[in-house]
């Protein structure tokens, strides 16, 4: 070990050592617009501290797609008539001012822990990756549902999910040969995390001779499961 220490438990796992790298909350939030009434939903990014590439959970009560994140932002839609939504981003920690509790530095000078933030603890995963149809005439599909672990889970998607077209003929918007027409939104009912796709585009019609030769649709492959009650 060439800097920092070693913290080991009675099992001789390393808790934390000058490789530790853990992510701690560096933003959270509730998101809210006034109105959401378009047929395609509402897109939206939202800017948070640039630490380093963040893992987005989610707590929501109506239907919201994390569509991607970067360092210091991430992407979202909500399904129609969806108007606000709970983030938890976690990230590598920031420096904080005080400088108060045990910190831990990486041999290249960058913090690995610092006692006053809120790390992330992780419940578990639920796969939830199959067959997930959104409906021709648009709106929300069939929800599938899944039993949560935790008295206040929050969760984050392996990837996005939802429908993609591949269209032939005439292109669409910005001259693209595909389209995302769909994504896959989650929400908390009680004790259960459910699953739908939702429509993304204010119009499913094709104009000209264009027309869709594939499609894909999916859910995401995987849910991690976050424990926020005390976030």
């Amino acid at each position: 070990m060439s800097a920092g220490f070693e913290v080991i438990n009675d099992s001789q796992s390393i808790l934390i050592d000058q490789n530790f790298q853990n992510l701690a909350l560096i933003s959270s939030g509730s998101i809210s617009i006034g109105s959401n009434s378009s047929a395609g939903g509402y897109f939206g990014s939202t800017t948070i501290p640039a630490t380093g590439v963040p893992l987005i959970f989610v707590r929501s009560a109506g239907l919201v797609s994390i569509i991607s994140a970067t360092n210091g932002r991430f992407d979202w839609r909500l399904a129609k008539g969806v108007t606000t939504f709970d983030y938890y981003a976690f990230a590598p920690p920031q420096s904080l001012s005080g400088n108060v509790g045990l910190q831990v530095f990486g041999s290249d000078g960058k913090l690995c822990f610092d006692a006053q933030q809120k790390y992330l603890r992780i419940l578990g995963t639920v796969t939830t990756k199959g067959s997930m149809y959104f409906p021709d005439g648009g709106g929300v599909g069939t929800a599938l549902s899944f039993p949560l672990p935790g008295a206040r889970p929050a969760v984050c998607f392996s990837d996005p999910g939802g429908q993609f077209q591949v269209i032939t003929g005439s292109t669409v918007s910005g001259g693209l040969t595909y389209r995302t027409v769909a994504r896959c939104g989650m929400r908390i009912n009680g004790s259960n995390l459910e699953l739908a796709q939702f429509q993304e585009v204010d119009s499913l019609a094709l104009s000209g001779d264009a027309h869709v030769n594939t499609r894909v649709a999916a859910a995401p492959a995987m849910v991690i499961v976050a424990d926020v009650s005390s976030m």
